[in-house]
């Protein structure tokens, strides 16, 4: 029978039982610092759990005693390496704990197991996440535990250095060798290029030394012929040279087919959401939807065929509580062919798209009451059945559009009370609502289809449905995960745009379902994100004062990122972007919180995935806030008043995040996925004022 050891060393034991007096310096024999791998008792320096036989051949260690990374990185690797025999499979537990760096705030606090198996001596990687606040700051990393087929050797514990003066891939650099042409990432944990700089992906973003390099939604990193390539999942390839340049798979003997790396590359899992929510009207049961002609009044309310509840105040539309568009003097409610209609004191018909209210005709003349009757009726009366009364319109300075399109979907709107709108946005006093609309078109006050950066959109890649909804195919015509947008580009209109690109901030919303089995384990699902215009536009400058000629600084803001994690969850970021574009571009993420929880609810109902922007001041930070259905998820993001002249690089906390305040915004939904079909539902936009917005 072989020996198998287990050795704990001193310092885990402290982390582990760190109220007992053991941990300090004076108990116990310490004339030994560490243990040996000859299969006998430690000293007190360690802990060892010994059983009958021989001791195992193989030993885990972390590859340095000290490891360093850059100060504005996102995360520090930890290379853990397996030495001497390779039989059997073996792990390894490990942890963090504090010394001067504090986890929760300079670094996230991480814990988890390494897993070799027979045969397998490939070194393995930790990522920690790590904070610019934490800048000069130290915490250690400890194997706790080791295994199966191996004992520990030395070292167990590292010091990790944020913004330390040692190599920032936290490797040694003295013992590195470069990985050989051919290496990948899977299978291979990491890639040491030439130079000995050391490559890793960590949720699908390429690192270099720790640092992030760029990159999305990356599923295969290659070395070949001494250049870095990355494979995306829209099967594009990119090679290294300061940024990434476009070109072609480099080794299509050796690389697996896009389908089978994607399948590598991101979660297998295919199990959807078992979880039902109630119905949208809020009750816990199905409710039976309205008889056809069924009008308020003289009913109460309105059941629609997807159980949304209508009721009319104050001449005012409620769908489910919230105000339907934007709409006043409605004398006539009335349900009719599976739609909703609405009469105003106009005698002027409207049906219900799902996002707005499209002019129309009576659909039941021989039924409803004459126009003067049905204002008689109306007249002073709240057909929701509450007992209080209202003026004739609760928005009396609003307008709408008329014609053909939905309206408020080309003017600036109040809602006229705060209750009418979402309640983040009431709370921090985005009353008007400025966009409104999912028309498809070419015109402002429409969502055009994208066509920035020379982008052109196939003719499939949008439809808009007969209820007004429109169906993203995920037959998108870029990687930008970009279909639609408020704005696109136009040579002949100033700043070369036309639409609308929002600025001063906003409570920006989209509904939409994702059809299919979103738990992106068939690569990439929709995104609603936003860019700065003025980037993507190009016609105004957004060189970073004080920087070389060509160095531009711009950002991205990602509401819900293309990616899900296994249904129960979805990203959102935000990249502030910087440098020579196509040269030495790099980017800062926020510190969002992301991946965001769903809890119950599934991605493939009807969801509101919103942010809510709010600049600096002189005397208080700006901040960018996720929610999901109203409710916020992540981590609240801030910044101080943007300022020009501050030098490269952002900081979190700091001025990460300040360029949305100087931008503007146009909002963007995209599908590039055809096996996650988006049904997109609203995309909503409130303001304090339309003021500060780029109209063109």
């Amino acid at each position: 029978m072989t020996m198998r050891t287990t050795i704990i060393s001193r310092a885990a034991l402290c982390i582990a039982f760190a109220a007992l007096s053991a941990c300090g310096g004076s108990g116990g024999d310490t004339s030994s610092t560490d243990a040996t791998s000859s299969g006998t008792s430690s000293t007190a320096s360690t802990s060892s759990v010994t059983e009958t036989g021989d001791s195992a051949a193989t030993q885990v260690v972390l590859s340095a005693t000290a490891y360093a990374v850059a100060a504005n990185a996102k995360v520090a690797v930890v290379t853990v390496d397996r030495i001497g025999s390779a039989a059997g499979e073996t792990s390894v537990d490990y942890t963090t704990a504090n010394e001067t760096a504090i986890a929760g705030t300079d670094y996230t606090a991480t814990s988890g197991t390494l897993t070799w198996a027979d045969g397998d001596t490939a070194p393995q990687s930790i990522s920690i996440p790590v904070s610019a606040s934490g800048t000069g700051k130290q915490f250690d990393l400890t194997l706790v535990s080791v295994s199966g087929a191996a004992d520990f050797g030395s070292p167990t514990t590292a010091v990790v250095d944020i913004g330390g003066d040692s190599a920032a891939d936290g490797s040694s650099s003295a013992s590195a060798t470069p990985s050989a042409s051919g290496t990948m990432v899977p299978s291979a944990t990491r890639i040491t290029d030439s130079g000995l700089n050391v490559w890793t992906v960590v949720g699908g973003v390429i690192y270099e030394n720790g640092e992030s390099a760029g990159g999305r939604f990356v599923i295969l990193l290659l070395y070949y012929n001494g250049l870095v390539y990355q494979e995306n999942n829209g099967c594009q390839w990119w090679y290294w040279s300061g940024a990434w340049i476009r070109t072609s798979n480099p080794a299509t003997d050796i690389t697996p087919a896009c389908s089978a790396s994607t399948t590598t590359g991101s979660s297998s899992s295919s199990s959807s959401s078992s979880s039902s929510s109630s119905s949208s009207s809020g009750g816990t049961s199905k409710a039976t939807a309205s008889a056809s002609g069924t009008m308020i009044p003289s009913a109460s309310k309105i059941i629609d065929s997807g159980q949304n509840v209508w009721t009319v105040s104050g001449g005012v539309i409620y769908e489910n509580g919230a105000t339907a568009g934007t709409t006043r003097l409605v004398v006539l409610l009335l349900y009719y062919g599976g739609l909703v209609f609405q009469e105003n004191v106009g005698c002027q018909w409207w049906y219900w798209n799902g996002s707005g209210w499209i002019a129309a005709s009576n659909p039941s003349a021989g039924k409803t009451p004459t126009c003067s009757a049905a204002v008689a009726s109306a007249a002073g009366s709240d057909t929701s059945g509450s007992s209080s009364s209202s003026s004739s319109s609760s928005g009396a300075d609003t307008t709408t559009s008329s014609g053909g399109s939905s309206s408020g979907a080309t003017s600036t709107v109040s809602s006229g009370s705060s209750a009418q709108v979402p309640a983040p946005a009431a709370a921090v006093g985005y009353n008007t609502q400025t966009f409104n609309s999912v028309t498809l078109g070419s015109t402002t006050g429409t969502l055009q289809p994208f066509n920035f950066f020379g982008n052109h959109e196939p003719s499939d890649a949008a439809v808009q449905n007969a209820d007004g909804s429109v169906t993203l195919s995920g037959n998108s015509g870029n990687h930008y995960n970009a279909d639609l947008s408020t704005a696109a580009y136009n040579t002949s209109k100033t700043d070369l745009f036309q639409g609308i690109a929002f600025g001063g901030g906003f409570y920006a919303e989209a509904t939409f379902a994702i059809v299919g089995t979103p738990d992106g384990s068939s690569g990439p699902t929709p995104a609603f994100w936003a860019n700065d215009v003025e980037n993507m536009a190009g016609g105004v400058s957004t060189q970073w004062q004080g920087q070389p000629n060509g160095y531009n600084h711009w950002g991205e803001l990602d509401i819900i990122e293309a990616n899900v994690y296994n249904g129960a969850g979805y990203g959102g970021a935000f990249h502030d972007w910087y440098g020579v574009l196509g040269v030495s571009t790099r980017e800062v993420n926020a510190d969002t919180g992301s991946p965001f929880s769903v809890g119950a609810s599934s991605l493939s109902q009807t969801n509101k995935f919103a942010a809510l922007w709010m600049p600096a001041t002189e005397t208080t930070q700006g901040y960018l806030k996720y929610y999901f259905n109203d409710v916020q998820v992540g981590r609240t993001v801030y910044w101080d008043k943007y300022d020009p002249a501050t030098p490269p690089i952002p900081v979190n906390g700091v001025t990460t995040g300040s360029i949305m305040d100087v931008r503007h915004w146009v909002l963007i939904v995209g599908d590039s996925n055809p096996d996650t079909p988006m049904k997109l539902t609203a995309v909503k936009v409130w303001q304090a004022s339309g003021d500060n917005n780029l109209v063109r």
